[in-house]
């Protein structure tokens, strides 16, 4: 988006971040501005639910509602947590560039944005079907659960979080075929970006000399950083996978030192994903809404993995509307 609007040569585009991003966000040549943030496990360690994130853990939540559910408000607690530690900044931010729009990506509406005066767009991207969080829509189901829009299953409304709309103009990321507004429409301030892929430069990535001697089909895996610092995960899929024919290109995550791939298989801590997906011919990934959107730009099919939060939603979606 911010590509897109820098190279009208009408704006200016800078971004309010934490440090993780500002070398990748300067390297795309944008002014960068830091705002300070807390470290995801000092914002639930404290919480009886926090054992829920060890990696080892993962499968107990892979289903049940409860669990789920809890897993769930431990990623709000976070991002509350985040939003009143890293609210100042922005607050200080904003009075010193004195923007004319503000695209805000955050979960949980930050009193300095909404109370700036100035006009800001709401930026979504997960799963569209967790627009419920700020219009629900009782003809869907909750969010998060994983549950099909024509399910039987009778959820409690205690399930559905709420956050608020921006009345200016709010953003959503879904290609067409996954959106619901066929069961839910949407104010006309709601609109929908089939991706925002970001726009590279156009090379594509060099394949290593291990895979491209070698024949059958070549696929992607890649999970987000939660899945894929679960080493005991990784190793499983990764025996599993090296029975197979095919090739494989491999986001390692956090822990990549502490796994080896397989001999049909590359990989790194992190690929470019974007320069990767234009070679691949499948992609098996956690069903993280930027990798799914990513995947369908490309034209590419995929088998979801889900674990937590929205991946349910997206995996939903996808079996459900691309090949039901």
């Amino acid at each position: 988006m911010a590509e897109i609007l820098r190279d009208t040569g009408r704006y200016n585009c800078v971004f309010a971040v934490n440090g993780v991003w500002k070398a990748l966000l300067e390297s795309m040549g944008f002014d960068v501005k830091l705002m300070e943030s807390v470290v995801f496990n000092d914002a639930i360690k404290d919480s009886p639910d926090s054992s829920l994130m060890d990696p080892k853990n993962t499968k107990t939540f892979a289903k049940p509602l409860e669990p789920t559910s809890r897993m769930n408000t431990l990623f709000l607690k976070y991002f509350v947590k985040e939003a009143k530690e890293t609210d100042p900044y922005v607050k200080t931010i904003i009075g010193d560039l004195k923007p004319d729009l503000i695209i805000s990506d955050h979960l949980i509406s930050y009193p300095s944005i909404v109370k700036s005066g100035i006009p800001w767009i709401f930026s979504w991207n997960d799963s569209a079907l967790s627009l419920d969080l700020g219009y629900p829509d009782k003809r869907l189901p909750p969010s998060y659960l994983g549950i099909r829009t024509n399910s039987e299953t009778k959820v409690e409304e205690k399930y559905r979080q709420q956050w608020g709309p921006s009345p200016y103009a709010n953003f959503y990321m879904i290609p067409k075929k996954l959106d619901y507004t066929d069961v839910r429409p949407l104010p006309d301030t709601f609109h929908a970006f089939d991706c925002f892929k970001r726009c590279g430069n156009g090379d594509l990535i060099e394949i290593p000399d291990n895979l491209k001697n070698k024949s059958w089909k070549l696929i992607l895996l890649s999970f987000d950083m939660f899945v894929s610092r679960d080493v005991e995960l990784m190793k499983r899929l990764v025996a599993i996978l090296s029975k197979s024919k095919h090739r494989f290109i491999v986001s390692k995550g956090v822990n990549h030192n502490e796994y080896e791939l397989a001999d049909n298989m590359w990989g790194e801590r992190s690929v470019p994903q974007i320069k990767v997906l234009p070679i691949v011919d499948l992609v098996v990934t956690h069903a993280g809404n930027n990798t799914v959107t990513e995947t369908m730009y490309f034209g590419k099919p995929m088998i979801v993995l889900p674990l937590f939060f929205d991946q349910f939603d997206s995996a939903q979606s996808y079996g459900k509307r691309v090949w039901d």
